[in-house]
């Protein structure tokens, strides 16, 4: 409650304003469905009402860190570090594309039941240490190694998230709910792209903003095991 009234009086949201606001017809359905949950049934069903909640808040944490550092960090650092050209930066992106393909195949393959949560928790903070990687590559195949890396990483870490997702929610509320998670994700990477401009324009480089943002990675997916395990 108290980040809500931070927001609002950096917003200058006023207490009127409030009284008359209505909530959307989305999120007024999951909190009901959350109340309900908690208060008519087991334990494993409140876990499991929430557990939208948890990956929304892992795809907004890991679109602001990873989406717009990583989609600028290539073609800068193959300029201005490598002092690469098209071709070079290429390869790179398609050792992205690349990484993906494979994550996505050997998640088809090894096709886990279990511990699905963890495995996610686990690539994230892979991703964390590798993002500070990227921000040091000092030759064309380090950068290429990375990049395929966190692509891998990417693929091996979302589609386990999104089956357990899926195995959770119930049918009828299966449509609002990957719509409430992509939109809290992929509508926040135009703000990723533009604050990291932000901070490129007034002088960091961006092998600190990888940096901050593999650090704060590796952090939350820490906080997020403990919870996980708490």
């Amino acid at each position: 409650m108290a980040l809500h009234e931070m927001f609002s009086k950096l917003l200058g949201i006023t207490d009127e304003e409030k009284e008359k606001f209505f909530p959307p017809p989305t999120a007024y359905s999951y909190t009901s469905h959350m109340y309900r949950a908690a208060l008519t049934v087991h334990i494993g069903d409140i876990i499991a009402s929430l557990l939208p909640l948890s990956s929304m808040a892992m795809g907004i944490i890991v679109n602001l860190c990873i989406t717009g550092p990583g989609g600028l960090a290539g073609p800068i650092i193959v300029n201005e570090v490598l002092k690469g050209n098209a071709s070079a930066l290429s390869f790179v992106q398609g050792a992205i594309s690349t990484g993906m393909v494979l994550g996505g195949f050997m998640i088809a393959l090894w096709n886990p039941r279990k511990k699905r949560g963890k495995i996610s928790l686990i690539c994230l903070f892979i991703m964390g240490f590798v993002f500070i990687l990227f921000g040091h590559a000092g030759s064309l195949w380090q950068l290429i190694v990375i990049t395929g890396t966190i692509g891998f990483l990417i693929a091996a870490g979302d589609i386990p998230m999104r089956s357990l997702i899926q195995e959770n929610t119930m049918p009828e509320q299966m449509g609002r709910v990957q719509g409430i998670n992509t939109a809290a994700s992929n509508g926040l990477a135009p703000l990723s792209f533009a604050f990291t401009s932000l901070l490129l324009s007034i002088g960091v480089s961006i092998s600190y903003i990888l940096t901050f943002c593999g650090a704060l990675l590796m952090v939350y997916t820490m906080f997020g095991y403990w919870k996980f395990h708490a």
